[in-house]
């Protein structure tokens, strides 16, 4: 896979608005980007991830030991950043769609070969692998709520999982997801009704 720089600014540019959109549902100050910047530690995880998958790309595919090294250092930093100042994990350098928000509550553990664009994924969740050591793949608009669980299935697009829901297996479009283990609660979801301004944006932020 090929991920070029102005990809990479692009798919940061919409992360940071995906904050903006929850800073503005969980908040009553103005959603103006400094006050996103300054409350919106997970932002900064998302963002380096980026530009490490992106240094990662391009210095498999070029070669290049000073972008090696860079990679390499940068990746050191982030690390401890995410893992002990905001307790958020991105295992296994899965391919993620522009537009992903994670809480800045932390205790995020995602290990997926993919995820989609326009997702968001609240605080003590994980995403990970199952017995037979596979590991999840999930659409666009994916919506998953605090303390829940996803082991290596394959999630389709527009889905919604609610709190504290284990997920064990397969789930098909546009359905509502519930419970332990997770069953399907509603069907035929409008993609309209996702995320933001939905019954189902929780605050819990």
């Amino acid at each position: 896979m090929v991920y070029k720089y102005k990809k990479m600014i692009s798919d940061i540019r919409q992360d940071l608005a995906k904050y903006a959109e929850q800073y503005q549902h969980n908040s009553s100050k103005p959603a103006n980007m400094l006050s996103v910047l300054i409350h919106s530690p997970a932002f900064y995880v998302v963002a380096s991830y980026r530009i490490l998958y992106w240094l990662k790309m391009s210095q498999e595919r070029s070669g290049s030991h000073i972008l090696k090294i860079l990679f390499l250092g940068l990746r050191i930093i982030t690390n401890a950043y995410s893992m002990l100042v905001v307790k958020i994990q991105i295992t296994h350098w899965p391919e993620i769609g522009p537009g992903l928000y994670l809480s800045n509550k932390g205790g995020i553990i995602i290990g997926p070969k993919r995820i989609g664009a326009n997702c968001v994924i609240h605080h003590n969740v994980t995403i990970g692998v199952n017995r037979t050591r596979d590991h999840p793949e999930i659409g666009d608009n994916f919506w998953i709520g605090h303390n829940s669980v996803i082991c290596g299935q394959v999630i389709k697009d527009n889905v919604i999982v609610m709190p504290n829901t284990i997920v064990g297996k397969n789930i098909p479009e546009g359905v509502v997801i519930k419970g332990n283990p997770g069953k399907i609660v509603r069907k035929e979801i409008e993609n309209s009704r996702f995320l933001s301004n939905s019954a189902y944006s929780l605050k819990d932020e």
